[in-house]
């Protein structure tokens, strides 16, 4: 299990795992949010042999998507509904089961197009993969979301 000491509980971070409970797709990739505020997310990925492929090795596609999923909300975080533009992603060392985390973070906010770093590192903290997303925002969310 990875240590918690990245956990910075807020009351952002607490709306959205509170609302996120109903996501199919958090629920598939047993994604649990540590952190979200001020264009920044941490989410784990508990995974498990669901997430693997022929080679016994999570999907590929699969972490790009947990990896678009937080990093857009690291976006979402500066108060920006948007949507993802464009993205450049590698991988460098296959992930197995355990925990995965994938920090991110906006790099560039401009009025329309927000741009974040994403990366995800195994339980030894080894860089397994990561890229860096380009989101279209459609303007500024409602608070209340």
């Amino acid at each position: 299990m990875l240590k918690r000491k990245i956990s910075m509980d807020n009351k952002e971070t607490e709306k959205f795992r509170e609302n996120s409970k109903d996501l199919p797709f958090f629920d598939f990739c047993k994604l649990e949010l540590v952190s979200l505020g001020n264009g920044e997310s941490v989410g784990i990925m508990h995974v498990n042999k669901d997430h693997l492929n022929h080679v016994n090795a999570v999907h590929g596609g699969l972490l790009f998507a947990v990896s678009d999923t937080l990093a857009g909300m690291a976006a979402f975080s500066l108060g920006k509904n948007c949507v993802t533009l464009n993205s450049s992603y590698e991988y460098y060392k296959m992930a197995a089961e355990g925990d995965l985390i994938c920090r991110n973070k906006v790099i560039h906010a401009g009025s329309r197009v927000i741009r974040t770093e994403s990366r995800i590192y195994n339980q030894k903290e080894e860089l397994l993969c990561g890229g860096v997303f380009t989101y279209y925002s459609l303007g500024d969310r409602d608070p209340d979301e």
